[in-house]
């Protein structure tokens, strides 16, 4: 029970300091305090080197997976298995599952590539509405190239589908393009209804 108090006590006395102290590390830091882990590993195991190595290696294994700490980004994503799993993802074809594999994607750094698979695999008003509501952009030639395949998918069909297709998407406008561009399909809309039957 001491212990536990005294250990406390230094956890409450020493959190601001060791915080500050920890802002101030660099990669050489990191380097040496790898270093110092290896050589810890090294005496600590004088009898077995071979049992010390297997647990530094299970220590990295465990540390090494999943996204950086520092950055959004995972490490050691390997394209063929990122591939592998797009493709059982596109076999499913489920609009849900490949919104939020999407959305997945772009939340691990790849927002250009999230947008291509919902351009290439899911229905033409999906990536705009995807877009709409994501705080990451691609690149705008990948933003018109999901406008491009709407307005050519809409292109076939009735005025009256084109209309409601529209109004659906009309946040979706407003949100990418902003009230003037709303304010353009509504002007656009119109002129094309005058002759549009």
């Amino acid at each position: 029970m001491v212990g536990g108090l005294f250990g406390l006590t230094m956890l409450i006395l020493l959190t601001e300091p060791l915080s500050r102290l920890a802002l101030l590390f660099k990669p050489t830091t990191y380097f040496g305090l790898g270093i110092l882990g290896l050589s810890v590993i090294a005496s600590l195991s004088s009898k077995s080197l071979i049992k010390g190595l297997a647990a530094a290696l299970l220590g990295l294994m465990i540390e090494l997976h999943g996204a950086a700490s520092t950055r959004p980004l995972a490490r050691y994503l390997s394209e063929p298995l990122l591939r592998s799993q797009l493709a059982a993802i596109i076999v499913e074809g489920d609009r849900g599952t490949l919104c939020a594999a999407a959305t997945r994607l772009a939340e691990l750094g790849f927002a250009n590539e999230a947008m291509t698979l919902l351009i290439n695999h899911a229905q033409p008003a999906d990536p705009l509405r995807w877009l709409a509501s994501q705080a990451f952009r691609p690149e705008p030639a990948l933003v018109a190239e999901a406008w491009e395949k709407f307005l050519s998918a809409t292109a076939q069909h009735t005025r009256r589908h084109l209309l409601n297709e529209l109004g659906e998407l009309s946040s979706v406008v407003v949100e990418l393009g902003g009230e003037p561009a709303a304010s353009e399909i509504v002007d656009a809309t119109d002129s094309v209804g005058r002759w549009w039957r």
